[in-house]
């Protein structure tokens, strides 16, 4: 179970919605959706508050399971393929006129990430 899916049932198991528990962490609705669809991770802060709040240690949020890391690995061979890396670059062009701010951050993220793990 990977952090998304680990953040949501926990908030599930106490009854909670989404703005709820964005109030008890002090942060935006919007910010614990994206957390529980993976979109974004929560900073290290964040991750306390859930983790205490919770009552969970923060290496049980964090560890992923095998599958999981090997979806992840094959994901990332699948963007090192040069022709992907122009259909994503076309897709991103098409579309970037129709991408909210949020989306936009999203996608934003999500590449400053690979550059992270890959490239740096």
């Amino acid at each position: 179970m990977n952090l998304g899916a680990k953040i949501k049932e926990l908030r599930l198991n106490k009854e909670l919605l989404q703005r709820e528990l964005a109030t008890i962490l002090g942060c935006s609705e919007k910010a614990i959706s994206s957390y529980e669809r993976n979109y974004r991770t929560p900073d290290v802060n964040t991750l306390n508050k859930i983790s205490a709040y919770f009552n969970v240690s923060v290496d049980y949020l964090t560890k992923d399971t095998e599958e999981n890391i090997v979806k992840e690995e094959q994901a990332i061979y699948s963007i090192n393929n040069e022709n992907n890396l122009a259909e994503v670059y076309s897709l991103l062009n098409k579309y970037s006129n129709r991408f909210t701010k949020e989306q936009g951050n999203d996608l934003k993220d999500l590449i400053e990430w690979y550059i992270d793990k890959n490239i740096k």
